[in-house]
């Protein structure tokens, strides 16, 4: 599936959302992130994009 293949697989990879990357990242580095992250936007925004990235860096 081409959607599978083109899907940024690290923060750096994702374009045009800095400040929520940022934070992320910052998150990432200390190991700790929030309990709760809710992303929302519309279709095509990039939301399981992101959250597949947060859980790959959360485990």
């Amino acid at each position: 599936m081409l959607y599978a293949d083109e899907r940024p697989q690290t923060f750096d990879d994702v374009k045009e959302q800095e400040f929520v990357i940022k934070n992320l990242q910052s998150q990432a580095k200390r190991g700790v992130f929030f309990n709760s992250i809710i992303l929302c936007g519309k279709y095509g925004t990039g939301k399981t994009t992101v959250a597949r990235i947060i859980a790959r860096a959360a485990n």
